[in-house]
């Protein structure tokens, strides 16, 4: 157990969480949502410690010591999940703000710019991916891009003109830099 990692290396959050989102914009909401997700983790799991302590006292106080100390072993290991996921928190937060500093002024405008863009980087890596796998594009992809506002329809379509560079596309993310090879 001494190797044994219960939560996500720096690879696994650069490369497979954060760095797969696809545009900056992407990976900085992935790395929101994340951030969110540890934070609510960590508040949970200190109330859950204070419980702990709570019981290991009431035990202890009645000499059950045969509790007390599976109780104690539960605590150990809460403090190192606890201690873990600080450590991911850290790097979302690190992550985040190297992307963050890309982006720019953040209007209401550029916002929705930035989704925009990020909704047909999905698109042409979504139909790419198809290719690749299926042939042709599967029935999701299809029903997505027609969703989509009509100027980008046409971008989508003429990437389709040149199926072997949407295949390259989807291998290589459109040689789009992962932003978490900046952070750290």
């Amino acid at each position: 157990m001494q190797y044994h990692r219960a939560f996500h290396s720096p690879f696994q959050i650069d490369k497979f969480i954060v760095g797969r989102a696809g545009t900056p914009w992407a990976q900085f909401q992935q790395c929101l949502r994340e951030i969110a997700t540890r934070e609510a983790a960590i508040d949970a799991d200190k109330i859950a410690l204070h419980a702990l302590c709570a019981e290991i006292d009431a035990h202890a106080s009645v000499g059950d010591d045969e509790r007390a100390s599976i109780k104690i072993r539960q605590k150990d290991r809460l403090v190192n999940m606890i201690c873990e996921r600080v450590l991911e928190l850290s790097r979302f937060r690190e992550i985040a703000k190297t992307i963050r500093e890309t982006l720019g002024d953040l209007t209401p405008e550029r916002i929705e710019q930035l989704d925009l863009e990020d909704w047909e980087f999905r698109l042409r890596m979504s139909a790419g991916t198809d290719l690749i796998t299926f042939g042709q594009l599967s029935r999701e992809t299809v029903s997505l891009m027609l969703a989509c506002p009509i100027e980008m329809r046409k971008r989508l379509i003429a990437s389709m003109e040149e199926p072997d560079e949407l295949k390259q596309f989807a291998l290589t993310g459109g040689d789009l830099k992962l932003l978490t090879e900046s952070a750290g």
